[in-house]
């Protein structure tokens, strides 16, 4: 996990690794959230928009698209099957 990929977060170019770092939040939690796995708590959600200079409703929006990403090939899936 520590050579992750660059992802966008509300536009913002940066690495899950540096996101971590700098908000104490853990690596293994970023992934899931930038994943669409977990929903972020308040608590962690403000420490993602400050570190992230955006508001909390952009932040909100950014992994809930992520979320629905996240979901969709599952509903597939299941639709087919599978």
């Amino acid at each position: 996990m520590a050579n992750n990929p660059k992802k966008f977060f509300c536009g913002k170019h940066v690495s899950l690794h540096q996101i971590s770092r700098a908000t104490g939040i853990s690596l293994t939690h970023m992934s899931k959230i930038a994943n669409g796995v977990r929903t972020p708590s308040l608590k962690v959600l403000v420490k993602l928009a400050a570190y992230m200079g955006v508001s909390a409703d952009e932040l909100i929006a950014d992994i809930e698209s992520k979320r629905q990403s996240a979901i969709k090939p599952m509903e597939s899936d299941q639709l087919k099957g599978g």
